[in-house]
């Protein structure tokens, strides 16, 4: 009897200790991360530049603020400064034509450094004739919100307005009955991102194309624009680009240019040999429709850059913002 409590002993002594040195080794791994690696994210400056304005429905940055960011995925602190205007953009000579570019974070440049956000380095480096840019792009914005501002905002000292749409800029149009559901997968979103050691493996998981693809699809109704077919709702969701289109002012239809951006999902089915341009069609018959000049970036440039975009961010990275920028600046250098 004695042997056996021996035994017993002994064997949750080791137990404990296996678990000890499990516990010290995630702690380690955890702290060599977070500090090491930096695989955290950090803050600095005013957080709360950007602002919503709820009678117009859409919104801005405030005047003369700045925010700097360290993202965990991003191997640099990115400074996101907004001037007198509220508009992250370059400080320039003033030329002869003037565009304004409209569109959400992917315009407002998330991720990169200004000079590397793709209008301001076309501008810069590829584009023959001088343009003066003025970014109006706010992070997040969605479909009404850039309509809201191209109906709202005084644009006659402007040659060209450009939206820069994303698929996701529909994405209010699919939420419908299944808010609950985006809001468990947010909260789960949250849990996966809360530890440094979580994000290192969401990381590399995200950064194989077959886990990517798959994750992503999984996400209905969002993922439906990757189809071979669009179904109804993202059909009508399509379908508020055209109405809006046609609800604008005569001089403001008149100046408006399309510009799509590819979301990484797009890039990843490219390079898996799944791509479907179905809904890029869509938004092309639509500007045709209404005669607006449009054009679509590379998909195929893009999927020949290893990182074009971050991984679980899913922003442009500084090499996909340039493959972005010469698509951009072969557009505009057609122009008439």
């Amino acid at each position: 009897m004695k042997i056996a409590t021996s035994s017993t002993k002994t064997f949750f002594k080791l137990l404990i200790y296996q678990l000890i040195f499990i516990l010290s080794f995630f702690v380690i791994l955890e702290l060599s991360l977070r500090f090491l690696f930096d695989y955290k994210e950090s803050y600095d400056g005013d957080t709360s530049c950007k602002v919503f304005h709820t009678e117009l429905n859409y919104s801005t940055y405030k005047n003369n603020c700045k925010v700097s960011e360290k993202h965990w995925e991003n191997d640099r602190w990115i400074d996101y400064q907004f001037n007198q205007y509220g508009r992250r953009e370059i400080n320039q000579k003033l030329e002869k034509e003037k565009i304004a570019i409209f569109g959400d974070s992917f315009t407002v440049g998330a991720m990169v450094p200004i000079e590397d956000n793709y209008q301001f380095y076309a501008k810069e480096n590829l584009i023959r004739k001088k343009y003066t840019i003025h970014n109006y792009g706010v992070g997040a914005e969605q479909l009404d919100h850039i309509f809201n501002k191209l109906n709202s905002i005084n644009l006659d000292e402007y040659d060209h307005v450009i939206y820069g749409l994303t698929p996701n800029d529909f994405f209010d149009y699919l939420k419908g009955d299944i808010k609950t559901d985006e809001s468990s997968f947010q909260k789960f979103k949250k849990l996966l991102l809360s530890t440094s050691l979580s994000r290192f493996l969401l990381h590399e998981s995200m950064s194989i194309d077959k886990m990517y693809y798959n994750t992503y699809k999984s996400r209905k109704p969002y993922s439906g624009y990757l189809e071979s077919r669009l179904n109804k709702e993202w059909l009508e969701a399509v379908n508020n680009l055209n109405t809006k289109i046609n609800k604008l002012p005569k001089k403001v239809k008149s100046r408006l240019k399309i510009f799509l951006l590819p979301q990484k999902a797009e890039v990843v089915s490219y390079r898996l040999g799944k791509y479907n341009d179905t809904y890029q069609k869509e938004i092309l018959k639509i500007c045709s429709k209404n005669k607006i000049n449009c054009m679509a970036s590379n998909i195929s440039n893009l999927a020949s850059i290893k990182d074009s975009h971050f991984p679980v961010d899913g922003h442009l990275t500084i090499e996909g913002n340039h493959s972005v920028a010469k698509d951009f600046a072969d557009w505009i250098n057609n122009w008439n």
